[in-house]
Parts: C-alpha cells; sequence; structure tokens
C-alpha cells in the first residue's frame, strides 16, 4: 500500500512539472495602427483549437502582455477602433534565454505581426516622462 502511494505521489509530480514546464511562453508587445501610433484599450484575443485562451487588453501607450501560455500556434484575433480583424496563425515559442517581442500592427483590413527582438516598453515609458518634463522646452533649444 504505502508503494503504491508513493509511486501515485511520484506519477502526480512528474504531471505537474511537466504542466509547470510547458508554460513558459509569453505573448508581449505593442499594438499600432498604420500610422505606428499606439491603439489603447485594443484587445488581443488568443484562441487554440477554437478555444479561446486569453484575452488582452492594451494599455494607454498600447503595450500589452500575456500571462503564460503554452508553447504551439494560436489564432489571434484583434477588437481595435470599433473594427474586428483576424490575423494569420502565430506559433509562440518557449522564451527560453532568447526573449521576442510582438508588433502587432493594424490597418484598414489586416493585421500584421512582426517579432522583434527589442522590447517596445522601455522606449515608450521614457519616451512619456521627456514629454511631461517641464524642463523639455529648455533642453530643446539647447540641442
Amino acid at each position: 500500500m504505502k508503494n503504491c502511494t508513493l509511486l501515485f505521489t511520484i506519477i502526480a509530480l512528474m504531471f505537474t512539472c511537466n504542466i509547470s514546464y510547458a508554460q513558459n511562453s509569453i505573448l508581449e508587445g505593442k499594438i499600432v495602427d498604420e500610422n505606428n501610433k499606439p491603439l489603447p484599450g485594443a484587445v488581443i484575443r488568443l484562441s487554440k483549437q477554437n478555444q479561446l485562451v486569453q484575452e488582452i487588453r492594451a494599455d494607454a501607450d498600447g503595450l500589452y502582455y500575456s500571462k503564460l501560455l503554452d508553447e504551439g500556434s494560436y489564432h489571434v484575433d484583434i477588437y481595435a477602433d470599433g473594427r474586428y480583424l483576424q490575423a494569420k496563425k502565430l506559433f509562440i515559442g518557449t522564451t527560453s534565454g532568447n526573449k521576442k517581442y510582438y508588433i502587432i500592427k493594424v490597418s484598414q483590413d489586416k493585421v500584421v505581426i512582426d517579432k522583434v527582438d527589442e522590447d517596445p516598453a522601455p522606449k515608450v515609458k521614457l519616451s512619456k516622462i521627456r514629454d511631461s518634463d517641464p524642463r523639455r522646452d529648455v533642453i530643446l533649444e539647447h540641442e
């Protein structure tokens, strides 16, 4: 009986470890329009095998990030500016070492998703800080 309980515990732990290991991918980046202006409040819906997995809402700067995802192919649907658009399938790989970011560009009738190496968030936040600095006009005069 003890051996059976121990075996069950080991199997349960192995199963739990596999699940947590599989969910190590994140979809994050920036969503913009055709003029590269952020789309605040845009909704990004991720589905897999016709089942909704996550719904992500972009912040005021168009930045977004998902919760942990399984590695695999996802359908990406975008709701922005009163429009619903479907993107092609997107494969989201593991984030081991080389983290990737996704720039989602929404035009009138299509969505393009580009994978980039640089995180767009620091640049966006730094730009906001610069723009809100009251000394900005003085700094620009001396440049």
